[in-house]
């Protein structure tokens, strides 16, 4: 049906239906030989035209939509190929949702542009589920975030994993204590990768060669950046990037528009050590200012995982001054005291503590599995 714009819908499970057993045979055959396949139908794409629209929240509460090219697509597909070890004996394992860069670009398309068999699922809540079906479809690349991953560590069985080579972390920052029950339970080491819908999901990433502890990894290949210096920060910077996976198009009244920036502002601050390896800080929007210091909410929120690693936290600031950050934990038994105790020790010296606790039976989450830090 036309809707009253005139766009054209289309429903993935309705064209399953009227399929022809000749398209079903050749879509058969052409799987045996998926280059070649590829060659055909592209040959009269214009890669800088739009492939994916993604609707996101982005840097702030309003809406807005990212146009990715083909050739955004594309370029992502060769720089995760050129980094990581990925081939036609793999098989993706994606819970991710496809409305997110992390699920439909990273999760979806890269595998099947790569010739590699990806199985969808449709909800990465269903922790136990998920676990079970990992390993009933014998897939060797899961892709998560921090909150997913930590829920099927605690109800997988050990043996559930058995076949998996690769588990890639984004979207949220990854606790030190997600990746030391993946390596206990599982003997699984995560790969914490980092980027934006802009970014055709990914920007930088950990790898089997290149790889730091706490670190999103390294930048991806062809990928330029530079670091803004911002009043109040001891130490890095706002994060600006450009490159072939970075789009600059964006959907607005139905009509394509072009930024005129030859950079990117990802909103993040980050620091990049000696070795070229990301640390993110967290979004600009996640910082705030304490006596003419920049402090990051996202910093403080690692620190108390630190103290209380079994819990889940969210921290934010109700009033920009000390006196209203207020921390949000499902530790019930949790205290001001045994905070300011415990920020006496190296790890965790010189975090702001926060004045007031609140105790939830759970965090709230977004659909792709972050804090949800508005509700």
């Amino acid at each position: 049906k036309l809707s009253d714009n005139g766009i054209k819908l289309f429903y993935v499970e309705d064209l399953k239906d009227s399929l022809k057993i000749t398209e079903k045979l050749f879509a058969y055959l052409m799987s045996f030989f998926p280059r070649y396949y590829y060659k055909i139908i592209n040959k009269n794409i214009d890669i800088s035209g739009p492939a994916v629209i993604l609707f996101t929240t982005g840097r702030g509460a309003k809406t807005k939509s990212v146009v990715l090219s083909h050739k955004n697509v594309q370029a992502l597909r060769a720089q995760f190929s050129s980094v990581m070890d990925f081939g036609i004996q793999d098989s993706f394992f994606n819970a991710m949702p496809a409305f997110h860069s992390f699920g439909i670009i990273a999760g979806m398309l890269f595998p099947l542009l790569r010739a590699i068999k990806v199985f969808m699922y449709h909800s990465p809540l269903h922790y136990r589920t998920v676990s079970e079906l990992v390993y009933d479809t014998n897939s060797t690349v899961i892709l998560g975030t921090d909150t997913f991953l930590c829920g099927y560590a605690k109800t997988a069985h050990p043996y559930d994993f058995y076949s998996v080579r690769f588990v890639i972390a984004g979207v949220e920052k990854l606790r030190q204590e997600t990746v030391k029950q993946w390596e206990e339970n599982f003997g699984i080491r995560i790969f914490e990768a980092y980027g934006t819908a802009e970014t055709s999901s990914t920007l930088a990433i950990n790898t089997p060669m290149y790889f730091k502890s706490a670190s999103v990894g390294r930048f991806m290949p062809s990928v330029e950046y530079k670091l803004e210096t911002m009043k109040g920060l001891s130490s890095g910077g706002r994060l600006l990037v450009k490159g072939p996976n970075v789009t600059k198009s964006s959907l607005d009244g139905g009509v394509i528009n072009t930024s005129q920036d030859e950079w990117f502002d990802t909103g993040d601050i980050v620091k990049i050590d000696e070795d070229g390896f990301v640390f993110v800080e967290g979004k600009i929007e996640r910082f705030t200012e304490i006596d003419g210091e920049k402090i990051s909410l996202t910093a403080i929120e690692s620190a108390v995982s630190q103290i209380w690693p079994e819990h889940k936290h969210a921290v934010i600031n109700t009033g920009g001054n000390k006196k209203k950050i207020v921390l949000f934990t499902t530790n019930g038994q949790a205290c001001l005291e045994e905070l300011e105790k415990n920020s006496l020790q190296d790890e965790v010296k010189g975090f702001v503590i926060p004045s007031k606790i609140k105790i939830l039976e759970e965090i709230p989450i977004t659909g792709t599995g972050a804090t949800d830090y508005a509700k």
